[in-house]
């Protein structure tokens, strides 16, 4: 397998969750690791990026030898990633009509030293803070990439302190009803408050997840 840069990290995390064992070779040029597996010299190619990432989309795949593999959203996961999935729409060349193939998301974070207050450089960084998130609505408009539509500046991420600037732009625009979705935990709760104790499919956690984001969405 041919993973490249947070691609390893994932990719050991989530085989090993699900008791897959796997030798990686680790690449990061995406072409010669994508060219590895269509010569045989990989079994399989897997790369953390954003959902439609063009090389993987852009494959003429003329012979049907390429495909998506499906990646099961199982409990031994729901405290790092949330269900999504690809659909024929998004890689034409690799999902066949009307179909679609599961698998993870993960978030990302933007993170800033702690500088003291008081600071030129506190300033600077409370300066952008300012910059972005008074314009977190416009990320959401075209012609800006879908994903955008997905960040959450509110969210919590159990372990690190949001910067002060951050928080204190937050508690004064808090009645603007920034969305609250954010973390696995939280979407781990929503899971097991909405399917009890019951075993869930695979579609009935996207279906739960999709409206789940769209719950948060309207709480703009």
């Amino acid at each position: 397998m041919a993973p490249r840069d947070v691609g390893l990290f994932t990719a050991s995390i989530i085989l090993s969750r699900l008791n897959i064992s796997a030798t990686f070779d680790y690449q990061t040029d995406d072409t010669l690791a994508l060219q590895k597996v269509i010569d045989g010299q990989a079994d399989a190619w897997i790369v953390s990026v954003g959902k439609i990432f063009p090389i993987a989309r852009n494959i003429k795949n003329e012979n049907g030898r390429l495909h998506l593999v499906s990646i099961p959203y199982e409990k031994v996961l729901w405290d790092l990633y949330w269900p999504s999935q690809f659909t024929s729409e998004e890689y034409p060349n690799l999902v066949p009509s009307g179909q679609t193939v599961e698998t993870l998301a993960t978030g990302v974070i933007l993170a800033s030293y702690n500088w003291p207050e008081n600071t030129e450089r506190y300033r600077k960084v409370a300066k952008f803070t300012e910059a972005f998130f008074s314009k977190n609505e416009e990320f959401s408009k075209p012609p800006r990439n879908p994903k955008w539509r997905d960040m959450n500046i509110s969210a919590k991420v159990l372990g690190w302190t949001r910067f002060k600037a951050a928080q204190d732009w937050l508690d004064a625009h808090q009645s603007t009803g920034v969305a609250t979705m954010g973390t696995a935990d939280e979407f781990k709760q929503f899971i097991n408050e909405r399917g009890g104790n019951r075993n869930l499919s695979q579609n009935e956690i996207l279906k739960l997840y999709n409206g789940y984001t769209e719950w948060a969405r309207t709480k703009r």
